[in-house]
């Protein structure tokens, strides 16, 4: 598999997995999903506004690189956000909305990759306003790695792209 093929997998994987967490979540009442659990992002949903916030200051990042990639270009119309810990969207289904908006954004951007993309720099600030640099594909892989397998936890199982790849899926996941 190459550089390109492994991107628009993990893209593929990433709109997959947040699925299955958005239904996840579906399940729980508001309640559950604004109590707060003493986690770094207080509740359920600060959590999943959060990764939804960080993934919109990556993309608005990549909609910066010198490819001017046109799948990120409805990017334009969102303000970056000032701070990942803030509650953009207060209704879960409001915000699974947005996040099902994003991931097809992601992977669009994703199959729109050329080789020559990922070698070069892309320049940005971080939250603290730090200048920083990657390679496009040092901080798409960072953006769409997958976490690794808590030790002990269900099967690897293939993945539902077809890509080849394995990937955690915890026991009695389908």
């Amino acid at each position: 598999m190459n550089r390109i093929e492994q991107i628009a997998l993990m893209a593929n994987y990433n709109q997959w997995m947040n699925r299955k967490v958005y239904d996840a979540a579906g399940t729980l009442t508001d309640a559950q999903l604004i109590l707060d659990r003493q986690a770094f992002f207080g509740s359920i949903l600060g959590t999943l506004n959060h990764l939804m916030l960080g993934d919109t200051v990556w993309l608005k990042r990549f909609a910066e690189h010198p490819a001017d990639f046109s799948a990120l270009a409805p990017l334009s119309a969102i303000a970056t956000p000032a701070d990942l810990k803030q509650l953009a969207f207060a209704d879960l289904s409001e915000l699974s909305a947005h996040r099902a908006w994003l991931d097809q954004l992601i992977v669009e951007w994703a199959h729109s990759l050329h080789e020559s993309h990922l070698d070069q720099h892309l320049r940005y600030h971080n939250m603290r306003g730090a200048a920083a640099e990657k390679t496009l594909l040092r901080a798409a892989g960072a953006f769409l790695q997958p976490p690794d397998p808590p030790p002990g936890a269900g099967d690897n199982t293939a993945d539902p792209g077809g890509g080849g790849r394995r990937y955690y899926r915890p026991a009695g996941a389908d």
